[in-house]
């Protein structure tokens, strides 16, 4: 697996737990900011990668 790969899939197995968490008002919007950040982190790493990595 490549560097970009295992990157990407510690990425998302965050987004995921973040995810997962009960959270309402100023917190959840909080969380979708981050998880939001994460997943453009993602986009990134494949852009640069030119493969377009899929899980």
């Amino acid at each position: 697996m490549s560097k970009n790969a295992e990157m990407i899939q510690q990425i998302k197995m965050v987004k995921s737990i973040l995810v997962s968490k009960e959270l309402r008002g100023d917190d959840w919007e909080e969380m979708q900011a981050a998880v939001g950040k994460l997943e453009e982190v993602v986009s990134y790493i494949n852009d640069c990668s030119g493969k377009g990595i899929q899980f």
